[in-house]
């Protein structure tokens, strides 16, 4: 029931407050993106630096060094959901991204020592850290909508696909040119893959999953570089998003048993 009370509540306020539908990014403040030439415009201040931004159950979630929140797209305000109990072990954060068919969040940390990058994950049910695997360098994770992880790398060459329940390698391609740092990447609800880099200063890119091809769309222009991606889906996208979260979480509750009592749009069933 919290996680359904939650998922309420953000689906409320991303109806009230998604002026902004379309590619944002998080650095120094929040950010949108134009998908045509990378440009960072509308720079609003949060109340708390966020390593990382995520879309995901109607809403844009944001990640502190420890904080979980929902964002405000328009304004940048946050609401504190709580503390992600286990980063306090971890040197740094990087990355954040939603996987919908599990309802599950997935994060890079930064351990240190020979540990290196670690795979995480968490849900909003506990908050609480659960330790995947080596992250294989990478630096940026993004979900598909088949529920497929995606993973890039600092100064990698290669763009591969990782197990969410154990971090192995599944699958990977080369990438037509080097990216240098990757702070983070999302997927556009039509399959684009768009990729935050600093090849030489702080660029915008695309890159197709298939072949590898990457496209330079040109400088953010942002001060300090975009650390995160998320897309967010327009407001009539997000109703859809938000019955199928209510349903998920509905079933899941509930188990999905045929004599379960049903809500007036599902009696057809």
């Amino acid at each position: 029931m919290y996680k359904q009370a939650i998922v309420v509540f953000a689906l409320l306020v991303s109806f009230s407050s998604v002026a902004q539908a379309g590619l944002v990014g998080t650095g120094l403040f929040l950010y949108d993106i134009d998908p045509v030439n990378g440009v960072a415009t509308n720079p609003r201040e949060t109340d708390e630096f966020l390593a990382a931004v995520t879309f995901g159950n109607g809403t844009l979630y944001g990640l502190g060094a420890e904080r979980f929140f929902t964002v405000d797209v328009s304004t940048g305000e946050l609401h504190l959901l709580g503390v992600v109990e286990g980063f306090a072990s971890h040197e740094s954060t990087r990355e954040l991204a939603w996987d919908s068919k599990t309802d599950t969040f997935f994060a890079i940390t930064q351990i240190g020592g020979t540990a290196g990058s670690q795979l995480v994950s968490f849900d909003l049910d506990t908050l609480a850290l659960t330790t995947i695997g080596s992250a294989h360098g990478a630096t940026a994770l993004a979900f598909d909508d088949t529920g497929t992880l995606f993973a890039l790398g600092l100064g990698q060459e290669r763009f591969f696909t990782l197990d969410k329940t154990d971090a192995q390698i599944l699958s990977s391609i080369g990438v037509s040119r080097s990216l240098g740092n990757v702070n983070g990447m999302s997927f556009a609800p039509d399959g684009t893959l768009f990729v935050a880099s600093n090849i030489d200063r702080s660029n915008m890119t695309t890159l197709d999953p298939t072949t590898g091809v990457l496209e330079v769309l040109g400088p953010t222009n942002a001060a300090g570089g975009i650390l995160s991606l998320a897309y967010v889906p327009e407001p009539g996208t997000l109703l859809l998003l938000g019955a199928s979260a209510l349903l998920t979480l509905r079933c899941r509750h509930l188990g999905c048993v045929p004599d379960a009592p049903s809500l007036p749009f599902d009696r057809e069933r």
